[in-house]
């Protein structure tokens, strides 16, 4: 709850005080820690297509 400026509660947090320049700061370099995740599972997807030899063009035409 931090990272959107609230308490616990749902009240603003005074602590946190980020404005302009700051929060494209801070939302860009904490970006990449959100993007992990899907990343990860894609090329997790893609490795197993390659390593399996399944082709989408292939599959989509079979059916």
């Amino acid at each position: 709850m931090i990272s959107l400026g609230r308490m616990v509660t749902g009240e603003a947090d005074p602590r946190v005080n980020t404005h302009g320049w700051q929060a494209v700061v801070l939302y860009g370099v904490h970006w990449p820690l959100g993007a992990r995740g899907p990343l990860l599972g894609l090329l997790a997807v893609h490795h197993y297509r390659r390593l399996r030899g399944v082709d989408s063009a292939a599959t989509a035409g079979a059916s």
